[in-house]
């Protein structure tokens, strides 16, 4: 298949092209419901392996095999179209390793310390260019924590803010099996795992000296705020995963106000305090004329405004202005 090239595929009917059976070369359904995996070795019970090509469903097409080959081709790259497209090893016959090549890269076989006997292990290996191997064991109740930066002012109060919490989640069976799925559109979830078999329990700290506490979504009070998200397991066999947090502090505005300031050229406007991050500014110009706008540069600690006509030169104006932020009460 590799054979084929940008010039070959003109004259092909990729959108036409079928996987065929050997047998009588009809078309194949690679989603059909009664295909099902078929042990090489039946007799190997406990742990099985499972190698995933490209027709193993139908959702890899021809076309886009070709399409991936011939983008692979362009980089001199074919083996990656093998390793990553069809998922087959590549030997070139340009590419040999010498006896002293391999004897450089054994070792002395190193045994992971601290391997748990009571809990499940598992291995990942991605071979490429590198190859990465991780070896990981799979973990008592946990949780995950974080924090927010401090939103307030050292001098100013704690701010009452409204909190949310979204985690998401799922978990890890050491005992599911793709052998035991009928066919991948019976499946309910790939983990075989459901959420009434893990919990998932929050945490927040105020920073307020009052340490960690049962997070209810709600107003809090802090400059600042922790979560912890806790995983718990409800059936022993599973192990509970953090996919992803997400935090929402909306911190009360705070509005400063400007009325009939005279802008002549370019005038720097300070705030009476700080914002934690620069505001949101509005400026109303009075008895503005057709052209004639209002230049605006905010930064946390102020801004800059000029009144400018068609051209570009200073106007004198009158102004009105309303600055809205967070922090610097």
């Amino acid at each position: 298949m590799d054979d084929i090239t940008d010039e070959l595929v003109l004259g092909l009917k990729l959108d036409e092209a079928f996987v065929a059976c050997e047998r009588c070369g009809a078309p194949l359904d690679l989603d059909a419901e009664d295909r099902e995996w078929v042990a090489r070795f039946p007799s190997r019970e406990g742990r099985r392996g499972y190698r995933i090509r490209p027709f193993s469903s139908g959702r890899i097409t021809i076309p886009y095999i070709v399409r991936q080959l011939l983008d692979y081709k362009r980089r001199d790259m074919v083996r990656g179209w093998y390793n990553t497209v069809l998922g087959e090893p590549y030997t070139d016959a340009k590419a040999r390793l010498t006896e002293e090549q391999i004897r450089a890269c054994l070792g002395r076989r190193t045994p992971p310390d601290d391997v748990s006997k009571d809990l499940p292990v598992f291995v990942g290996i991605d071979v490429g260019q590198v190859c990465h191997v991780i070896l990981d064991e799979g973990e008592d109740d946990g949780f995950y924590e974080f924090w927010t930066s401090e939103f307030v002012d050292p001098d100013d109060p704690p701010a009452t803010c409204r909190v949310a919490v979204l985690p998401r989640a799922s978990g890890e069976r050491a005992d599911y099996m793709m052998a035991d799925w009928e066919t991948l559109a019976a499946v309910e979830t790939l983990s075989g795992v459901t959420p009434d078999q893990y919990s998932i329990r929050i945490e927040i700290n105020c920073d307020d000296g009052a340490g960690w506490r049962s997070y209810a979504p709600g107003d809090w009070t802090g400059r600042k705020f922790g979560f912890r998200v806790w995983l718990e397991r409800v059936d022993p066999i599973v192990t509970p995963v953090l996919i992803s947090v997400t935090a929402t502090v909306d911190v009360p505005d705070r509005t400063e106000r400007g009325y009939d300031v005279l802008v002549s050229s370019e005038l720097r406007i300070d705030f009476a305090r700080p914002f934690i991050d620069p505001p949101s500014v509005g400026v109303t110009v009075k008895n503005l004329e057709p052209g004639q706008y209002a230049w605006v540069e905010t930064d946390r600690f102020g801004f800059t405004v000029e009144v400018r006509d068609g051209s570009g030169d200073p106007v004198a104006k009158l102004i009105d202005w309303t600055a809205i932020g967070y922090g610097g009460r």
